[in-house]
């Protein structure tokens, strides 16, 4: 059976899955501006016009990619209660850095945009950001604040170049960066290593 009969029996569900998979590994693997819509629709099994009404664009299909992986690092980083507030962001860390390393192409931009990004990444990130700061905030027991909303935000953007560079130096331990995202977390935020080691304050407190 040819790709395009199997993708037309595809439940409209299913298609739109298949269509952000394959969209996915073209981003991977040849950037933005290279990937071909032709060649999406094509290996996913459908025709230009049917994938269209889908996704009217290749930057919706950009959207629709980057939004799956948004919705999966949030679930992979979102606190547990029966962790400490120091356990919840080591775990977070080491997730945000296993996912900037797995990534490329136009996906990484997800995890460090550039000035020349799309503007639907900055949108995904900026989304990304307000609800791992409110996380951070609350797991330290702080207010928020906009000080401290800007204080995290900063340590964010600090996780985010820490990804980079981890990645760029191959024998940079693991371990180091990560404790080292958290003590600049401490001064950031003003909050001691003993704080941190706490369990994490129930919702709501």
């Amino acid at each position: 059976m040819s790709n395009e009969r199997a993708g037309l029996r595809l439940a409209p569900d299913e298609r739109r899955r298949r269509l952000l998979e394959v969209a996915g590994a073209h981003f991977r693997e040849r950037g933005y501006d290279d990937a071909s819509v032709s060649d999406i629709a094509k290996e996913a099994g459908v025709t230009r016009a049917l994938m269209y009404h889908y996704f009217p664009g290749k930057e919706a299909l950009l959207e629709g990619v980057l939004r799956a992986e948004a919705a999966e690092v949030l679930a992979e980083t979102e606190p547990s209660p029966e962790l400490s507030a120091r356990a919840n962001l080591e775990r977070a860390v080491h997730a945000f850095l296993d996912r900037y390393a797995a990534s490329s192409g136009a996906v990484r931009q997800l995890y460090a945009p550039q000035p020349m990004s799309p503007s639907v990444v900055w949108g995904i990130t900026a989304a990304n950001h307000e609800v791992q700061v409110a996380r951070i905030l609350a797991s330290l027991g702080r207010a928020d604040t906009p000080r401290l909303r800007v204080a995290v935000g900063g340590w964010l953007a600090f996780v985010e170049q820490a990804g980079r560079s981890a990645v760029a130096a191959s024998d940079l331990d693991r371990a180091e960066v990560v404790r080292m995202c958290l003590e600049v977390l401490e001064v950031a935020v003003g909050v001691s290593p003993a704080e941190l080691d706490r369990p994490t304050p129930a919702p709501g407190i």
